[in-house]
């Protein structure tokens, strides 16, 4: 497998956003007019300085199947949630097994592009749950929830 590309802070809107949320949201509108059959992501970075944070420039490989980044976290930084596009088809709606494990082995919140339907997701490592945007808008608080319902079991 090669090795991943790196994905460096990018030089447009660096910390101007108010939340890891509202970043990723900006940093996926952009990828929406580009090629739906590759992932391509990056990662959201945090400044506690400034308390801003800023997406990295999106990478990604022809294959279509797969994502893999290399974040390069600049000194005074740190990284705070991941973000990529899933390739069009149904399945690019729903968060891979290797999404999930990586958001919650980096303990950070992961967002998708899903190119089925245009709509942006989240998933949050600390609770498992989904949202998703409500119209596919770039405005944040969009995301509403979209985790399965959690089983009840109910008397007879």
């Amino acid at each position: 497998m090669p090795k991943p590309a790196v994905s460096q802070l990018a030089d447009k809107d660096v910390g101007s956003y108010d939340s890891h949320e509202s970043a990723a949201i900006a940093a996926l509108a952009a990828l929406r007019g580009g090629d739906k059959s590759v992932e391509r992501g990056g990662g959201i970075l945090y400044n506690p300085q400034s308390q801003k944070y800023a997406f990295t420039q999106p990478v990604g490989q022809l294959d279509g199947a797969h994502f893999s980044a290399s974040i390069a976290v600049p000194h005074g930084w740190q990284l705070s949630a991941l973000y990529h596009s899933h390739p069009a088809g149904q399945q690019s709606t729903l968060f891979s097994d290797d999404d999930i494990a990586q958001a919650k082995q980096l303990k950070i919140p992961s967002y998708i592009l899903a190119h089925y339907d245009d709509k942006i997701r989240a998933f949050d490592p600390v609770t498992s749950a989904v949202t998703r945007s409500v119209n596919g808008s770039s405005s944040v608080g969009s995301l509403v929830d979209e985790s399965p319902p959690s089983s009840t079991v109910g008397a007879p």
